[in-house]
């Protein structure tokens, strides 16, 4: 796997507010739009960190929890597949390949399937939300 701050424009507004660049583990993809004109794929993810914090319930707590806007560009090779109302992911890959390229891989937990080749990627937005879900440990 490549370090996401060497691949990735930008990668330092995710790891700034995480303090380290996540798996994406439980982070669900809410859109996906593509561009015919840049050839561009645009991500808008709900990224969480749960804490070790355990509720009454026995579910972790979110410790942060925002929105992250992905821009994936000259993106070739790409299936996408079972998108749905829902799109958890179990992570994201980000690999290097021998052309200087990146493929990405949406490894998912439920729902939305996906991999791709892209020329560059970029971190366009992050938004702090709250999160009040709770997840089985």
């Amino acid at each position: 796997m490549t370090e996401p701050e060497i691949a990735i424009t930008n990668a330092n507004i995710i790891v700034g507010y995480f303090g380290y660049w996540p798996s994406f583990h439980d982070a669900e993809v809410i859109s996906i739009k593509l561009d015919r004109h840049q050839v561009m794929l645009e991500a808008v993810l709900h990224v969480i960190a749960l804490s070790n914090e355990v509720t009454e319930s026995g579910h972790l707590k979110a410790a942060k929890s925002c929105i992250v806007t992905m821009r994936f560009y000259s993106i070739r090779d790409m299936i996408l597949q079972g998108f749905n109302s829902q799109n958890a992911l179990l992570r994201i890959n980000f690999d290097l390949v021998h052309t200087g390229e990146i493929r990405v891989d949406l490894v998912p937990a439920y729902g939305l399937d996906g991999k791709f080749i892209c020329r560059n990627a970029e971190v366009v937005s992050l938004e702090r939300t709250e999160d009040t879900q709770e997840r089985t440990p």
